[in-house]
């Protein structure tokens, strides 16, 4: 500015290297400090049938090593940090749920935390929806239909996108909190740099996934498409 050099601060630096890097962080791709003991097998296993299933798996399973080499989450004798968020009992992420009495959060009736590999991380926010939202019976045919007051496809796709485009370095937990009148799911991290909201809202914004090899796990599991 004038003769005075300013600067940057370190969020604006990541910020220009991320958008260089088209709006993907590289943390996934970092080392971690897990080595291929911490992994939950029964997790890979799942992973591995949900694909079969898709269509988007071709191998069957054999080692949690071959697997994981198999979608390049495992270098050396250390996991990714992506192969530790996804296939670790310590994925190092939080998601708290709770259930309020009203359209704040001054009371609330239920709070828990969950912990574990993303994939399980899913299914528990996922029940634990279903368990908080109201339901009507639909009694109109020959046989008893349970409708949710909100599409329960709907809720696991946002809190698997919380989940797959969460910034992880900030340590703030994701949340999944359902009010009287809404459901609110949330994760920590920024929009994409030049881009607007409205974008995608209209349909004309392109995906940039925040964590490229969480995101294509999670297609080969047909949690999320392209």
């Amino acid at each position: 500015m004038g003769e005075e050099d300013k600067k940057l601060s370190v969020d604006e630096l990541r910020h220009l290297v991320e958008k260089k890097n088209n709006y993907a962080y590289s943390w996934g791709a970092e080392l971690s400090d897990f080595s291929l003991s911490k992994v939950s097998a029964a997790t890979v296993k799942k992973f591995v049938e949900k694909g079969r299933k898709a269509g988007r798996i071709e191998y069957s399973y054999d080692s949690a090593r071959n697997v994981l080499n198999k979608i390049h989450l495992f270098k050396g004798k250390k996991l990714l940090n992506a192969g530790r968020a996804l296939f670790c009992e310590d994925s190092g992420v939080e998601v708290q749920a709770a259930v309020f009495a009203g359209k704040d959060k001054m009371t609330f009736v239920d709070i828990q935390s969950f912990r574990g590999p993303f994939f399980d991380l899913i299914e528990r926010c996922e029940v634990y929806a279903k368990e908080h939202i109201n339901w009507c019976a639909d009694l109109s045919g020959s046989t008893r239909i349970e409708i949710p007051e909100v599409p329960v496809r709907a809720m696991k796709e946002a809190i698997t996108n919380s989940l797959c485009h969460r910034d992880f370095n900030n340590p703030k937990s994701n949340e999944v909190a359902i009010y009287r009148d809404r459901i609110e799911i949330y994760n920590p991290g920024q929009f994409l740099f030049d881009h607007d909201p409205d974008e995608f809202i209209a349909g004309h914004g392109k995906s940039y996934p925040r964590n490229p090899l969480i995101a294509e796990a999670f297609y080969l599991a047909k949690d999320i498409e392209r």
